[in-house]
């Protein structure tokens, strides 16, 4: 097991000494009691039996949160990475990190599921990580939500709750302004209409952000951002029993490179001799004897300080690849009406989403000097619309209860226009740069054979929750939701390593393996799939008293089984079998408290909670067999995830309020075989253990593999420990001035980034401060973020590393025994972190009640 790094010891010292000075205080005061809607009504946070994080608007404003990775700050359940491109985002909570298949994680904005899952890579493409400008509270609900939080509340749900209109004439003015070109203003205006009968808002805001780091090879900034979004919204109050709410939005923002650098191995590791000798007569070996060693990355990520940034130029231009633009359209629906004793909702949704991505794919130096080169030309565009319908009980009765149906539909149009230039496979020859043949090969606007890719998603869902006291103090909850989803796939038909997206130089005769420039696909071939089920979801809730509540709860969830559409630079869609991966299912096990002591100022929060994963969905690397690349696939394994979450939150005086979020994660595959003919993860498993290599002949061929034995690591991305913790420290000055201090740490343990638990994140401790004054109608708040310059690398993913990669064959040169074997040694792709971001906010309020 992974030990905390030495960051744990200054945040538990401040944690004691903050905690020791409030009990040692006399003057006390209450916590303010805290509403959500988790349950689809109005609760307080202590009576619901499920854990729960929330940030209401002013938390918002002061903290300055704009988009996921922001509230990952905040509780210390909730991850959130970005793999290979922008598109493959991550959200991860409770140590699930959603490698492959659908996201984890349900994203909703005003309960409408706005989730999503990207084409051509991981993650969940660009729609699952709004821009966030117009926010009233923030909830974060962990564990299986399915029910009540729709298809993708796997294991937990984050749920946006936009700011309505209200009575009162009233506005906001916010801005940003700080460092690194850091520039943001927001405003708003928000009241009646037409009486009290209509009500109206309208919201603005604008940034921009030049990046922390500048590019080796072209001397510009990267990792820079600007953007704009508009939004307004109506409340209808038609009669006393009918509510009526429209809201829409634009949202258009650009993003420069981010600044990805990949590190290339120098760990010598051997290939064991089970791969490659002749298992048995007529059957070849797993690689070519030839193939003895591999270069990979093992061991612990360098700090950012330590790694150069080195993106290609555009060979086209010179200048930096653009890197993202987005464009979002959406608009939401909902009705209320009253019965009395009931209340029928109606919540529809529109979304149009339009992206375009071109960046330097491998991001080792410039194609000027370098014999290989990637560019990743995306361009997509996702139409999402859907309708529930629900009806919910009034009232607080011994029944209550909801019932509802949901109709979702998600069609998603790719056009893949990525290659890859490998001039240096068949080494030492000395091989030209990439940069003259990638220059020729099209424009983003208009790039060479580009593949289509689709997908529609059609799903529909009835869920119900019956809240039923038996006895005093005593609940039974019971909630479940059948799913029917069908998805419909297409995708280009590439065969052969001739038919792959790969463009070289033909530099000597016997060179005939990649034409000049990138081929057409030979045809598209559609595949669906659909998948049925029921996940049903059991709590007994027990509340001996108005501060003490406790509850044990079961549940079952389920990823739909599907067909990847994830192929990695090469090959195409050619045949379903190779694609298709199998539902992942989990049984959810918790028992959480929910206590308030000291009169009301202190709220201790926790649960304990085992995750019995049955076929988690991983993904793997293969050998096409057409073209002999490897290849990314989706595959199933059982894992299983124990763990332990601690929220306390203490008003110690009416000065002084901490905070501070703590989770255990021990996280296991057990029983992970994978079958292999990749060199790079053969060598790697015998990290694993020796000779891992148990071959297996391929029947009716003469083909064999590796199978290489996982089981007992752990799962990417799962810290063992992770804590988040703060303090606020008030007190009024005079004429109603208000002077606050507050600071936050965040410690986050060491994580393996890949299934082998060879290469691993370092654990770091990055601290957050803010000062401020606020009045009745204004706030200036001057604050600093990552205010010791942690340099920790804090995102990466495995990658291969086309610049040693190596043809060993008996045709080709070098030449080697058979079989053919491509070597691609293993590398990481790292993010650098974000560096010291220090600044100043100010909100001005005007109108509304003095």
């Amino acid at each position: 097991m992974l030990r905390a790094g030495a960051g744990w010891r200054p945040v538990a010292a401040v944690l004691c000494g903050l905690f020791a000075l409030a009990l040692a205080s006399e003057s006390w005061a209450q916590m303010e009691e805290i509403t959500v809607t988790t349950r689809k009504r109005e609760e307080n946070l202590q009576v619901v039996p499920v854990a729960i994080s929330t940030l209401n608007a002013e938390q918002v404003e002061r903290l300055g949160v704009t988009d996921v990775g922001d509230l990952s700050k905040l509780t210390s359940s909730l991850i959130f990475d970005t793999g290979f491109a922008p598109q493959d985002t991550r959200i991860t909570i409770r140590g699930l990190a959603p490698v492959r298949g659908r996201q984890n994680a349900a994203v909703l904005q005003d309960g409408v599921d706005i989730s999503s899952q990207a084409i051509a890579t991981g993650g969940g493409s660009l729609l699952i990580n709004p821009r966030l400008f117009d926010i009233e509270r923030v909830e974060i609900v962990k564990g299986p939500q399915n029910a009540l939080y729709g298809r993708s509340a796997f294991n937990g749900a984050i749920n946006y709750i936009m700011r309505q209109p209200g009575e009162e004439f009233e506005g906001r003015l916010n801005s940003d302004i700080g460092n690194n070109g850091q520039a943001e203003i927001r405003g708003s205006l928000s009241g009646p209409l037409v009486g009290s009968t209509l009500l109206g808002s309208a919201s603005v805001a604008a940034w921009s952000h030049d990046g922390f780091y500048r590019n080796s090879v072209t001397g510009a900034e990267v990792g820079g951002e600007n953007g704009y979004a508009v939004s307004g919204s109506l409340v209808w109050k038609a009669t006393d029993k009918l509510n009526v709410r429209l809201r829409a939005e634009i949202l258009d923002d650009e993003f420069e490179s981010f600044p990805f650098q990949q590190l290339l191995g120098t760990t010598v590791l051997p290939i064991p001799a089970a791969a490659i000798t002749a298992p048995a007569p007529g059957v070849l070996p797993v690689l070519s004897p030839a193939a003895t060693s591999i270069t990979a990355f093992v061991g612990k990520l360098p700090d950012g300080d330590d790694v150069t940034l080195a993106l290609s130029e555009d060979p086209r231009t010179g200048a930096d690849y653009p890197g993202t633009e987005r464009e979002v359209k959406r608009a939401t629906l909902t009705a209320d009406y009253d019965f009395g004793a009931t209340t029928l909702t109606y919540l529809g949704h529109l979304a149009n989403s339009k992206s375009a991505e071109f960046f330097d794919g491998v991001r080792i130096g410039s194609v000027s000097v370098e014999a290989v080169g990637s560019e990743y030309i995306f361009n997509d565009d996702t139409d999402l619309q859907s309708h529930e319908l629900r009806l919910t009980s009034n009232g607080d009765n011994r029944v209550n209860w909801v019932f509802g149906g949901l109709f979702w539909n998600e069609e998603k149009d790719f056009l893949d226009g990525s290659y890859n230039c490998l001039n240096n496979s068949l080494p030492p020859l000395p091989y030209p740069p990439c940069a003259e043949v990638m220059a020729a090969v099209g424009t983003p606007e208009s790039p060479l054979s580009p593949d289509f890719w689709g997908r529609e998603t059609s799903h529909w869902s009835v869920f119900g929750l019956v809240d039923w006291e038996f006895i005093d103090g005593f609940n039974l909850i019971l909630e479940g939701r059948y799913t029917d989803e069908d998805e419909d796939y297409e995708g280009p038909i590439r065969l052969g390593l001739a038919g792959s997206r790969i463009i070289a130089e033909q530099v000597n005769p016997f060179f005939f393996i990649y034409p000049p420039v990138n081929p057409p696909a030979s045809g598209q071939n559609s595949f669906s799939s659909d998948d049925s089920y029921f996940l049903p979801k059991a709590t007994l809730q027990w509340q001996p008293s108005d501060t003490m509540m406790y509850y044990l709860s079961w549940a079952e969830a389920a990823k739909p089984e599907g067909i990847a559409q994830i192929l990695g630079g090469a090959g195409g869609f050619n045949d379903r079998e190779s694609f298709e991966f199998k539902r992942e299912e989990m049984t959810a096990y918790e028992l959480g408290a929910k206590t308030q002591w000291l009169d009301n100022r202190l709220l201790v929060n926790g649960a304990v909670f085992f995750q019995d994963y049955t076929d988690k969905q991983v993904s793997v690397q293969v050998v096409d067999p057409q073209s002999n690349l490897i290849v990314p696939r989706t595959a199933n394994t059982p894992a299983e995830v124990y763990g332990l979450e601690l929220d306390l939150a203490l008003q110690a005086t009416d000065q002084l309020q901490l905070r501070a979020s703590y989770t255990y994660l021990s996280t296991e595959y057990t029983n992970f075989l994978e079958a292999t003919s990749g060199a790079g993860n053969i060598a790697q498993a015998q990290l694993v253990r020796p000779d891992n290599c148990r071959v297996i002949v391929d029947p009716g061929t003469d083909r064999s593999f590796c199978e290489v034995n996982l089981t007992g690591n752990e799962l990417e991305y799962a810290p063992e420990h992770a804590f988040v913790g703060g303090f606020t420290l008030t007190n009024n000055l005079a004429n109603g001035l208000e002077w606050f201090l507050e600071g936050d740490a965040i410690y986050q343990d060491e994580r393996f980034v890949d299934r082998f638990n060879v290469v691993y994140l370092d654990a770091f401790t990055t601290f957050d401060f803010r000062v401020g004054l606020r009045a009745g109608k204004w706030d200036v708040i001057a604050y600093v973020e990552n205010a010791f310059d942690d340099d920790t690398i804090k995102n990466s993913t495995a990658a291969v590393n086309t610049r040693d990669a190596l043809f060993l064959s008996p045709f080709g040169l070098p030449p080697s025994p058979p079989p053919s074997t491509i070597i691609l040694p293993p590398s990481q792709m790292v993010i650098l972190p974000d560096q010291r971001q220090f600044g100043v906010r100010t909100s001005f309020r005007f109108g509304g009640s003095p």
